[in-house]
């Protein structure tokens, strides 16, 4: 099973252009109809496409009238971030931590009938059980739908699951691209728990947080599996955000974080997270531990419940409701999280993105924080005196960008993508500080009617052999086999 990586190129002329998704992410300086021209020569457009993140109006709320916190939450979040109230569906349903699939399907069919007529892409479940449907996650099975065939296998646990297209995508609205509606448990132990996530999640929106990112090699060897991953995520993270990887998998140090004050992200893989209450998570921080029942949301489990990490101040965790084995592509990539959370995604959008086979995994937190939310980029195009160079003005940003030049009347409709003309990483601003302009000057190839302005760094269309494809199947051992 290689992992599916949708280049930029191919995605920008398959899909991101397409229905409501082409003007959400987009500006362009000319249109048709009426291009502009310099001694005869056109003046080319150009397009930006962003990360911009989810919206309240594209956000649907779930709540299960049997549940008091449920209908207790889902008022206090609708009221925190304003969210349309055609967007909240009530369902009724049971209460136990295991939703039967049998249960589970009128009331999917249900909530799918009640959003047709709106823009939700993604969704808020605003409960703490159930937490899971048979052997998919409940978040899985909304944004899915069941399918033990396909996204997990009651029968033979430890098996493979099927991907999702969603993964490491550009995707700004990701029903429409891809009829996913990624959805997130708003869960705690507590209504005050959950307000307290809220409000962090709420808190965090454009503060451009600094703080560390953790991630860390401990003493269990199986559960540091991610270690590929978290040394790329240093890689490319590198003069962004301050992200350390502290390697104790030989036990020459304590293989855990207390008492931080900074905390961003913290990546490990342990069981249980000792000393996890004495660290101070800044608002918008992402935690989880790779271990195998991370999303078992109860008291009595055998290993750390990942809202652990919520109720210690993040704002958003993971963990897996069923025998996962030591497969990565079932657990958050950092290297790909990190980069789509910083260049201006939800966190929805960023955790989901990071996880190839999300079936049998959970996500809970608060969807909309967006730390790093960027302002809508401008663009701006002008010729030389003979035509044959163009400059292009834009505020973009801070991260990695790839300029295409493609056929097409504007950005919403590009075709043939003609070449790969640059590369440009934008740095982060100073605290206090607006973003720049940048400034490219490039030659202008024959048939090249515009410029597309992409985030990410490369547009290869080929598979690759990186630690994003590669088949990372670990061997198909159960994580319950390394204790701590």
């Amino acid at each position: 099973i290689m992992r599916f990586r949708a280049s930029l190129v191919s995605l920008a002329v398959a899909s991101a252009w397409s229905g409501a998704s082409a003007t959400s992410g987009l500006t362009w300086h000319h249109k048709a109809g009426s291009p502009p021209s310099k001694n005869g020569a056109t003046l080319p457009w150009v397009a930006v496409h962003s990360a911009r993140g989810l919206t309240p109006a594209q956000l649907g709320v779930v709540v299960n009238k049997q549940d008091p916190q449920s209908v207790a939450v889902a008022a206090a979040y609708v009221a925190a971030r304003g969210i349309p109230s055609a967007n909240v569906v009530t369902l009724s349903f049971g209460t136990a931590a295991i939703l039967s699939s049998t249960d589970f399907t009128p009331v999917k069919a249900q909530l799918d009938t009640a959003l047709q007529a709106t823009t939700v892409q993604a969704l808020a479940l605003t409960w703490l059980w159930p937490y899971r449907v048979d052997c998919m996650s409940v978040t899985s099975a909304f944004a899915l739908g069941f399918n033990q065939t396909l996204y997990c296998k009651n029968a033979t646990p430890c098996s493979v699951t099927a991907p999702i297209p969603y993964f490491n995508s550009t995707s700004t609205a990701p029903f429409t691209d891809f009829g996913i509606r990624p959805a997130m448990l708003l869960a705690g132990w507590s209504i005050p728990a959950v307000l307290r996530t809220i409000h962090a999640g709420v808190a965090a929106d454009g503060t451009r947080p600094g703080g560390v990112g953790y991630m860390y090699l401990t003493h269990d060897h199986v559960r540091s599996c991610r270690a590929p991953e978290f040394a790329a995520t240093v890689a490319e993270m590198r003069g962004k955000l301050n992200v350390e990887l502290v390697n104790c998998s030989a036990r020459q140090c304590v293989d855990y974080l207390e008492n931080a004050s900074d905390v961003l992200t913290y990546f490990t893989g342990l069981t249980t997270v000792p000393e996890l209450s004495t660290n101070h998570f800044v608002p918008g921080a992402v935690g989880d531990h790779l271990t195998s029942y991370g999303g078992i949301l109860t008291n009595t489990s055998s290993q750390m419940p990942c809202i652990e990490f919520l109720a210690a101040g993040a704002t958003g965790s993971y963990g897996t409701v069923v025998e996962p084995c030591a497969f990565l592509q079932k657990f958050p990539d950092p290297s790909v999280m990190l980069p789509r959370y910083y260049g201006g995604d939800t966190l929805i959008e960023a955790y989901w993105k990071s996880v190839l086979w999300p079936g049998e995994g959970l996500f809970v937190g608060e969807p909309l924080a967006n730390p790093y939310k960027v302002d809508q980029p401008q663009a701006t195009a002008t010729l030389n005196s003979d035509g044959a160079m163009v400059t292009i003005s834009a505020t973009l940003p801070p991260g990695d960008h790839t300029v295409v030049g493609c056929r097409g009347r504007d950005g919403t409709d590009c075709r043939e993508p003609r070449a790969l003309l640059e590369r440009v990483t934008v740095p982060a601003p100073n605290d206090g500080e607006r973003v720049g302009v940048t400034q490219l000057k490039l030659q202008r190839p024959t048939g090249v009617d515009g410029y597309l302005i992409l985030p990410g760094a490369s547009t290869n269309t080929q598979e690759s052999t990186d630690h994003h494809h590669g088949p990372q199947q670990l061997s198909a051992r159960p994580l319950t086999e390394s204790k701590k």
